[in-house]
C-alpha cells in the first residue's frame, strides 16, 4: 500500500473516531439532562414582560420588583399594568405554595398577574426548578430522612429528586375528586400536607423582618389592594393568623387554599416550637391527613387563635359564589374580598383582567373591591331569563306534596320558584328533579339541564342591601 493511501485510511479512522467521541458525547449531554432537575426557561405563553426587560430578579427564592414592573406593557393586548402603591407592600411576603404535578400549568398565570405586582414573594414546592426565571425553593429537604423512606406519601418526592419531572408517572398526577377527606386520590395533594410546617421556617429564614406573611395556593386569586387595606387594620406586632375558618373535629383552623395570613410573631411562635418538637409534629403530620390543620394546631398550641375571616378570605370560586349569603353574623355584601380559591389558570387571568379594569377606573376614589361590585359587574351580566344545559347550583329540593315521586317539568319547576316569594332562582334536571334557591349563583354549563334566575328579585335583594357607603371589615 502507497504511503498515501496510508495517510487517507488513518484520516479516516481519525474521523471515524471523532464522530463516535461527538455521538457519546451528545448522547451523555441527553441524559444527564434527563436525570438533572429540569431549569424551565420559556414557558408556553405569553409573559407581559420580556426577559430583557423584566425587573423581577432572583434572591434566593425571593423576588423583588421596582416601580417600572408597574407600568410595563402587555404582549397581548398593550394594556398598562396597574398595581396598588401603597405604603406597606414592602412590609408582606407573599408565600405561593405549590407542587411539581401543578408548577407548570398553575405557577405561569401567577406569575403573569397577582405577583407581577408582588414587590417580595417567594415559590415554595416539593421541588426545585426554576419557572417563568423564579427558582422554587424545595420545603421538604429538611423533614427527616426516617419520614421521608417510611411514608408513602414520600414515593412521588423521591422519585423526582432522583430522576427530575421525566420520573412522573400519569398516575402521579392523580384525580381532583375533592371528598370529605380531600383527594385522596392524588399523589401530588396527599404529598402537600407536609409542606406547611417546613415552609415557615423556609419562607422566615429569606424574610425574617417582614411584618406580614401572606400564604396562598397556586389556584388562589389575591386581590392586592384589599389586602393591603385589612392588614393596615391589624396590629403587626401581636401574634395574628387570620383565615377562612374551616374545622376537621374539634380543631378549627384557617383554610390553605383559601390563603391566610401570619404576623412575624405569630411565624416565629411556630419556628420555634418546631425546633423543640420536630419528631412529636411529624408523627402529628403522619396522623393527619390535612396540612393546614397540622399548622392550626400547633398555632393554637403555641397560644395564637385564629382570626375568623370569612367572607373576606374565600374558599368559593366566582361561578358558585353567592354573594348575598350570610354566615358567622356577617353578611358578604359589603365586605371586600381578599382571595378567591380553586381558580383556574384561565379564570386567574379573567380576573386580573377585571381587576386592572377596576384599578383603572377608580383612580380618583375607593378602589376596594366589594362582594357588591363582584356580584354587580362579574355575576349579573351573566344571569336572567332561562338558560339551557346550565347549572345555576340551586341546592333546595322541590317536592310536591301530593305526589312526593312527582318529575317536573321545567316550566312547572320555574312556577315553583316564582310561587315561593324569598326564590331567587331554580334548577331544573333531566330526571324530573326541581331544585330551588333563596343565594344567587352564576353556575356553570351542564348538558340538558335548565336554570332560571327571578330577576327582579334579584335587583329588589340587592337594593334591600344597598350600596356599602361603609366598607365592613373582618377584625
Amino acid at each position: 500500500m502507497s504511503p498515501s493511501i496510508y495517510k487517507l485510511a488513518a484520516r479516516g479512522r481519525w474521523i471515524a473516531l471523532l464522530a463516535v467521541l461527538l455521538f457519546a458525547g451528545l448522547i451523555f449531554r441527553l441524559w444527564w439532562s434527563l436525570r438533572s432537575p429540569a431549569i424551565v426557561q420559556e414557558l408556553p405563553f405569553t409573559r407581559v414582560e420580556s426577559k430583557q426587560n423584566s425587573t423581577h430578579s432572583n434572591h434566593g427564592g425571593v423576588v423583588a420588583g421596582d416601580d417600572a414592573s408597574k407600568h410595563q406593557q402587555s404582549n397581548s393586548n398593550a394594556s398598562t399594568v396597574h398595581c396598588p402603591d401603597m405604603p406597606g407592600m414592602e412590609d408582606i411576603l407573599v408565600v405561593l405554595k405549590t407542587g411539581v404535578t401543578e408548577a407548570l400549568n398553575k405557577v405561569p398565570a401567577q406569575l403573569d398577574t397577582v405577583l407581577r405586582c408582588t414587590p417580595n414573594f417567594v415559590i415554595v414546592s416539593d421541588y426545585e426548578e426554576v419557572i417563568g426565571g423564579v427558582r422554587t425553593v424545595d420545603v421538604l429537604r429538611n423533614v427527616s430522612d426516617h419520614i421521608k423512606q417510611s411514608q408513602a406519601e414520600f414515593d412521588l418526592y423521591n422519585r423526582v429528586q432522583r430522576g427530575g419531572r421525566v420520573a412522573l408517572r400519569p398516575e402521579d398526577y392523580g384525580s381532583d375528586f375533592n371528598s370529605q377527606y380531600g383527594r385522596q386520590g392524588n399523589p401530588g395533594w396527599m404529598l402537600d400536607k407536609w409542606k406547611f410546617l417546613p415552609m415557615i421556617d423556609a419562607v422566615l429564614e429569606r424574610q425574617p423582618t417582614a411584618k406580614w406573611f401572606v400564604f396562598i395556593e397556586a389556584d388562589t386569586y389575591l386581590f392586592w389592594e384589599n389586602l393591603l387595606a385589612w392588614v393596615s387594620k391589624h396590629d403587626p406586632s401581636q401574634p395574628k393568623y387570620l383565615g377562612c375558618q374551616t374545622a376537621i373535629g374539634d380543631n378549627v383552623f384557617a383554610h390553605g387554599g383559601s390563603g391566610f395570613v401570619l404576623s412575624n410573631p405569630a411565624m416565629r411562635k411556630v419556628s420555634e416550637h418546631r425546633k423543640t418538637h420536630m419528631s412529636e409534629l411529624e408523627e402529628l403530620t403522619v396522623r393527619e391527613w390535612a396540612g393546614d390543620s397540622v399548622l392550626g394546631r400547633v398555632l393554637k398550641d403555641v397560644g395564637v387563635s385564629l382570626t375568623w375571616s370569612w367572607p373576606m378570605s374565600q374558599g368559593k370560586q366566582l361561578w358558585d359564589l353567592d354573594c348575598f349569603s350570610e354566615a358567622y353574623s356577617r353578611r358578604a355584601w359589603c365586605h371586600p374580598v381578599v382571595t378567591f380559591h380553586h381558580m383556574t389558570p384561565i379564570e386567574v387571568y379573567d380576573m386580573w383582567a377585571f381587576d386592572q379594569q377596576w384599578l383603572d377606573s377608580h383612580r380618583s376614589g375607593t378602589n376596594t373591591v366589594l362582594f357588591r361590585d363582584i356580584f354587580v359587574n362579574l355575576v349579573l351580566p351573566e344571569i336572567g331569563g332561562v338558560r339551557n344545559n346550565w347549572d345555576n347550583l340551586s341546592e333546595d329540593e322541590v317536592k310536591d306534596d301530593k305526589s312526593p315521586d312527582h318529575k317536573f317539568t321545567a316550566e312547572e319547576c320555574r312556577e315553583r320558584c316564582k310561587g315561593k316569594s324569598d326564590c331567587l332562582q331554580y334548577t331544573h334536571h333531566p330526571d324530573g328533579r326541581c331544585l330551588a334557591s333563596r343565594g344567587t349563583m352564576q353556575g356553570e354549563p351542564k348538558v340538558n339541564v335548565t336554570s332560571g334566575w327571578m330577576i327582579d328579585r334579584i335587583t329588589a335583594k340587592m337594593d334591600e342591601f344597598g350600596k356599602c357607603e361603609t366598607v365592613e371589615y373582618v377584625l
